[in-house]
C-alpha cells in the first residue's frame, strides 16, 4: 500500500509574484533552479554566494491543517 504524501504547507502564487520570478530568475537560479525559502514571514529569494535574501510574497500560517485547501 502506497501512503499519500503528508501536506507540510502550499504556495499561492500571484501573477506579479511570478513575474519577479521571471524577472530575477538568472539573478537567484543555481544550476537552472530557483530555491525559495519558505518562513512565518514571507516566501524568500535567498541571493546565491550572500547572506540576505529578497521577499517575494507574503504567507499565511494555519495552525491547523485541516484549513488547507485541497
Amino acid at each position: 500500500m502506497v501512503s499519500r504524501p503528508k501536506r507540510l504547507a502550499t504556495a499561492e502564487f500571484t501573477k506579479d509574484m511570478v513575474k519577479t520570478l521571471e524577472k530575477y530568475f538568472d539573478d537567484y537560479q543555481v544550476d537552472g533552479v530557483v530555491r525559495l525559502d519558505v518562513t512565518d514571514k514571507g516566501l524568500w529569494l535567498p541571493v546565491p554566494g550572500q547572506e540576505h535574501r529578497k521577499l517575494l510574497g507574503s504567507v499565511s500560517v494555519f495552525d491547523d491543517p485541516s484549513k488547507f485547501r485541497s
